[in-house]
């Protein structure tokens, strides 16, 4: 019994390695030329080839290679593909954030007015140094009436100088202030509006469980 056992189970292993061996490759070229051969042909390297078994059934289809142009497209879909992924996790990322900053709409206008009372300080003493600064200009020009035929002493023309630097001064950093609220305006308009969506889109997903459940 054992010796049978024994030769049956080497003619099962004979068998499937000529079964493996009697595998077939197929292609078909663009001008609808047809090689086959048992090992792959060399003129079906640019082409699909079809792995056939010995009955003639398809075991596998090996796809033809990529050509550059198919080779730049699918990079370019890759690309992109692995872009919108990062965006996707960037964004869960933030809404995770944002959700976990933040219990309410009135906590982000909070953050929002404590953010701002800073800017707004520094807009206000830029304005009080800009009128302070209009003010020397004023008495600097009536001072200068007094050379319209003569020159201008150096002090007198130091004292220009030094206030049109600092005038200049002031009103970049007034300038530069407002941007930065309008900045930190659309960013918690931003967020606002984030917040508000994830809250709804929650309140709308247990509203859909519990309906399930009461079903």
């Amino acid at each position: 019994m054992g010796y049978r056992s024994g030769r049956a189970l080497a003619a099962a292993a004979l068998c499937a390695a000529a079964a493996a061996h009697a595998q077939m490759y197929l292609c078909t070229t663009g001008s609808g030329q047809m090689f086959t051969g048992d090992y792959i042909p060399a003129a079906c390297h640019d082409h699909e080839i079809r792995v056939l078994n010995p009955d003639g059934s398809v075991r596998e289809i090996i796809p033809a290679p990529l050509t550059p142009e198919q080779k730049k497209a699918q990079e370019a879909a890759d690309d992109a593909r692995r872009r919108q992924e990062e965006a996707r996790i960037q964004r869960a990322r933030k809404d995770r954030a944002l959700l976990t900053t933040y219990t309410s709409v009135g906590d982000i206008e909070a953050a929002r007015r404590q953010t701002l009372v800073g800017l707004q300080a520094t807009i206000q003493r830029a304005d009080t140094a800009i009128a302070q600064y209009q003010r020397e200009r004023k008495r600097l020009d009536e001072d200068a009436e007094f050379y319209l035929h003569h020159p201008m002493p150096a002090r007198l023309q130091e004292e220009f100088q030094e206030n049109r630097i600092l005038l200049r001064q002031q009103r970049q950093v007034r300038d530069q202030a407002q941007a930065e609220i309008q900045r930190v305006n659309q960013r918690f308009d931003a967020d606002r509006k984030r917040y508000i969506e994830l809250q709804r889109g929650s309140a709308a997903a247990s509203d859909s469980t519990g309906a399930a459940d009461g079903y």
